[in-house]
């Protein structure tokens, strides 16, 4: 569809976009977000320009949209595979997975496995832009810190995880199982009337809103197991969670525990800012923002007596 002159025309222009210096020591997506919000907002003086000769004569303005995101994913993507690989290799150890398929593999097999996955789902605009949140949350070690004291105190959440839930997996184990749960849930995001959107359209895109609890399960039910084909390391019990992850507690009080807790830590990553000055007498971020969910619990679906309990963890480690 696209000539390589096309895709080089393209790639030079977006590869200013990314030497801006103001984008110098920003996270890969946050750099893509930045110049997608340039594109669009630029968009009256950029349709001309492209039309013209020098540039995409013979593209629609939905074709040099497309072609736009193409070649923007791709040179994001030189940075954004490496750094995703390395959460793979040292920040997720997928030992768990044996205990949950009944198998002995090496971890390299996982790890693979859930390269090429999210390679190959990276591909849609949804997960991009849903990814950042997960990417922080375990690059900061939010999951591994707050379970350690989760378990420690042995309340709740870890009653709710090791004796209702029955979960296979060991304490110190179960941060990776959590990690995993929120990659693979992502595919809940994706939306099939997307596909032919335009920039716009895509970028104003609200979360879809479903009737009921039956329609909610059938919809994310299809979802990740149409995105999970082929992925062989997932067990059954692993799919019942991820699709568990976008229900809502209040509604169903069957959902998993380690669903309902990684829901919470993924909607802290939205907007979660790891290097927050915080004045002298100030509340920390993380308390404020579980203070906040104590009221916003029934609107995300959230498990009010986790958003409690996590709420005291932050406050008494002034995290």
């Amino acid at each position: 569809m696209y000539t390589e002159n096309d895709k080089n025309k393209m790639r030079d222009f977006i590869q200013k976009l990314i030497s801006n210096p103001s984008l110098n020591n920003e996270p890969e997506l946050v750099v893509e977000e930045n110049i997608i919000l340039f594109f669009i907002t630029n968009t009256p003086a950029l349709k001309p320009t492209f039309s013209s000769s020098n540039y995409f004569p013979d593209l629609s303005w939905n074709d040099v949209q497309n072609l736009f995101l193409e070649i923007l994913f791709e040179e994001i993507n030189k940075d954004l595979l490496p750094s995703i690989e390395n959460i793979f290799r040292k920040k997720i150890n997928f030992q768990f997975m044996n205990t949950l398929l009944n198998r002995q593999l090496p971890s390299e097999t996982f790890q693979k496995e859930m390269i090429n996955f999210t390679t190959k789902t990276l591909k849609r605009f949804e997960i991009r832009r849903n990814i950042d949140a997960v990417i922080k949350i375990i690059n900061n070690n939010l999951i591994d810190k707050y379970l350690n004291q989760i378990f420690e105190k042995k309340s709740y959440i870890a009653r709710e995880i090791l004796i209702v839930e029955r979960s296979k997996i060991p304490p110190d184990m179960t941060s990776h199982l959590i990690k995993v749960i929120m990659l693979i849930s992502l595919l809940g995001y994706i939306r099939a009337d997307m596909n032919d959107a335009t920039l716009q359209q895509k970028i104003a895109a609200k979360e879809i809103k479903l009737g009921n609890l039956y329609m909610q399960k059938s919809y994310y039910e299809k979802l990740i197991r149409q995105f999970t084909t082929g992925l062989s390391i997932l067990s059954e019990d692993l799919v019942k969670k991820c699709i568990s992850f976008h229900l809502n507690f209040n509604d169903d009080r069957s959902v998993p525990a380690t669903s309902r807790f990684a829901k919470i830590l993924f909607t802290l990553g939205k907007n979660y800012k790891p290097h927050i000055k915080i004045d002298k007498g100030a509340d920390t971020y993380e308390k404020s923002w579980f203070q906040a969910q104590k009221k916003n619990y029934k609107y995300f679906g959230f498990d009010i007596d986790m958003v409690n309990e996590l709420y005291r963890i932050s406050a008494e480690n002034y995290w």
